[in-house]
């Protein structure tokens, strides 16, 4: 399991991780790695996200790296039932009102769009 808490902190994660029974084999700036426990996992202080199976990905470039990030998310969620959309969606925003309401051109700027 991977454990991410503010860097800086690591040792007092470690320290928490080992009163946890869990016995750290690596780490470095920000994050704590662990074997995978049997059972839930522990209720930390430091520790501020838990990955439960972390993967490692690595490319000689940003558009590999990129690459591998995107066919790693999609083969994760391919199984996945997203109910709602995400919040990046692409809705229209609200229509403005009030003062606002002139901030905003009524017509696109240019047509060459």
């Amino acid at each position: 399991m991977l454990f991410r808490c503010q860097p800086g902190f690591e040792d007092l994660l470690v320290g928490e991780l080992r009163a946890a029974g869990l016995a750290t084999t690596d780490r470095g700036g920000g994050w704590a790695l662990t074997a995978p426990a049997h059972g839930p996992a522990p209720e930390l202080c430091f520790a501020h996200a838990l990955h439960l199976a972390p993967t490692e990905l690595g490319g000689d470039s940003v558009n590999v790296l990129a690459t591998r990030l995107l066919e790693h998310f999609l083969n994760s969620a391919r199984d996945e039932r997203f109910d709602a959309p995400g919040p990046a969606s692409s809705r229209p925003p609200p229509a403005s009102t009030g003062w606002a309401a002139g901030l905003m051109p009524s017509r696109p700027l240019s047509t060459n769009c």
